[in-house]
């Protein structure tokens, strides 16, 4: 029975390989052929990646004869990935699988179905940490020798098992969250974004990071011994240390006990209840009047932050934007000095590279390029209500604007403070941000409109995959260096900002011509779709 309920678990985690969730369809033999290729490509870049870190650590740790904290380092990077990458598999495996119930009504003991809910968090943990793991022994042994092998094996199966109870640990503690947060899409994107932010961080940091720890490797291998025992502990399992390593497996293991006897007490009311779903009690309320234009665009503001794909693929922009803002507040004389004297104190330049900078950053954002599509199956219910089919493609353009026209004018307006642009350099700066992104919105909206996708089975192949999306974010791009491109080509025959109010005069030309046509024929391939 463990045989068949393991080999079911398996099955579900390399399901992707086989099923296209998205399309309902099984996968064909090329497809599935390029897919396992392509993980293993992505899984020996990242590897190859911490074989370098590995490289780097190693060997001066070695000589230093503190080679316990190379292996204690690797071990933690492997467990932050590993964690990062089985901690929601646990939650879903463990508190909102699908077939929960199905199983609990069959003839199966309730420890053979946690057993094989278990594996699959333990394999999951295993491949990516494996990332990790596996570059750190190859590293060790071709500097060691093939001696070290049998204490790297033992080192990673501890590090595996220490995976493993702490992806139960924070995947209980998510599932409690889960079912008392509200909005859960922006926790998806707050977490999201955290870990771009601190990945980015430590990439341009790494070599800095790397060359401190190897210059005090000994006071920091003192820390780490006496405040973090059991990190040194597990540091000499890798080194081969007999003794470190019963300890340690004995600990582990009692761990893993203990966390399996609680999740056994308490299986089966989480698995019988929807811990993912959130009971409220009605309240009777009084609704606040909005006009029709509110409404709509209070309907289209919720759709937007439901969506967790949605906020970080579509809008994305606007952090940068507001980031891009506060950078300039902080280091903008840095900046000023930089290109100062990179264009050899041309103002001209400088205050094109600062209308195309921030025309840049807006284009990234193409909010309303999937915003009909998202409708989906749904479009009728707004075809059905007594409002022009204008206001609906008008509450789209709106939204696009508040998030993106905001922030672009706000970190123009900063850009003109700390670069000390004239006055008809700032007008000029920020009427053509404006326009901008007033044609980068009705650019996805027409381009949306004219190939829509509305039978979806998922937000992602809409989001991500449509072509109306991949077409507006080149579009915008182009376009935005293109104004750039021109005025360097054409060798300056204008003053910067004459020329940059004549592409404001160009730009909206544009915006006008797409205007009427998203107001004439826009609408009625809306009524008709």
């Amino acid at each position: 029975m463990l045989r068949i309920l393991f080999k079911k678990q398996m099955s579900e985690l390399n399901q992707s390989f086989f099923q296209d969730k998205k399309k309902g369809k099984r996968r064909s033999a090329v497809s599935t052929v390029a897919l396992f290729l392509l993980y293993l490509s992505l899984f020996v870049c990242l590897g190859g990646i911490f074989f370098y870190v590995g490289k780097v650590l190693c060997l001066p740790l070695v000589q230093a004869g503190i080679g316990w904290l190379y292996f204690a380092i690797m071990g933690m990077i492997a467990l932050a990935l590993g964690i990062f990458g089985s901690v929601f598999n646990t939650f879903a495996s463990l508190y909102q699988a699908k077939d929960n119930d199905l199983l609990l009504s069959l003839p199966i003991p309730i420890y053979a179905i946690l057993l094989v809910r278990i594996s699959g968090v333990y394999v999951m943990g295993l491949l990516y940490g494996s990332i990790v793991m596996i570059p750190t022994l190859i590293v060790y042994v071709m500097i060691v020798g093939l001696g070290a092998v049998f204490g790297g094996i033992v080192w990673l199966f501890l590090i595996s098992l220490c995976n493993l109870v702490l992806s139960c640990i924070l995947g209980w503690v998510v599932a409690k969250i889960n079912s008392r947060l509200r909005n859960k899409s922006l926790l998806t994107v707050v977490v999201s974004l955290a870990f771009l932010g601190g990945y980015y961080y430590v990439w341009f940091q790494a070599n800095h990071l790397l060359q401190m720890l190897i210059i005090n490797s000994m006071t920091v291998g003192a820390k780490v011994k006496g405040a973090v025992y059991p990190l040194y502990m597990l540091g000499r399992v890798g080194e081969g240390d007999i003794v470190s390593a019963l300890l340690c497996t004995a600990a582990l293991f009692a761990a893993v006990a203990l966390v399996y006897r609680i999740l056994s007490y308490n299986f089966v009311k989480m698995a019988a209840s929807s811990s993912g779903k959130q009971h409220t009690r009605y309240k009777e309320k009084r609704l606040r009047r909005r006009s029709r234009m509110g409404a709509l665009l209070t309907r289209e503001v919720r759709r937007f932050l439901s969506s967790s794909t949605y906020m970080l693929n579509c809008s994305l922009g606007t952090l940068f934007l507001v980031a891009a803002s506060v950078f300039l507040l902080v280091k903008g004389n840095g900046i000023l000095d930089a290109l100062w004297q990179f264009f050899e104190a041309d103002m001209k330049m400088v205050f094109l590279i600062g209308c195309v900078g921030v025309c840049g950053l807006a284009a990234m954002n193409d909010i309303t390029a999937p915003s009909v599509s998202l409708e989906g199956k749904n479009l009728w219910i707004l075809q059905s209500l007594p409002i022009a089919s204008w206001d609906v493609l008008k509450v789209k353009l709106y939204l696009h604007l508040l998030l993106t026209g905001i922030p672009a004018v706000l970190c123009t307006v900063c850009m003109a403070v700390v670069f000390r642009f004239s006055l008809s350099m700032a007008s000029a700066a920020i009427l053509m941000v404006s326009l901008f992104t007033l044609l980068s919105a009705e650019t996805g909206l027409w381009m949306n409109l004219k190939m829509p996708n509305l039978n979806w089975k998922s937000e992602t192949a809409v989001v991500k995959q449509s072509l109306s999306v991949f077409l507006v974010l080149l579009l915008n791009l182009v376009y935005a260096f293109a104004i750039m491109g021109v005025y360097v080509l054409t060798g300056e025959p204008m003053g910067a900002e004459l020329y940059i109010f004549s592409c404001c005069l160009l730009t909206a030309v544009l915006c006008v011509w797409i205007f009427y046509w998203l107001k004439t024929r826009g609408t009625k391939i809306l009524e008709n779709l």
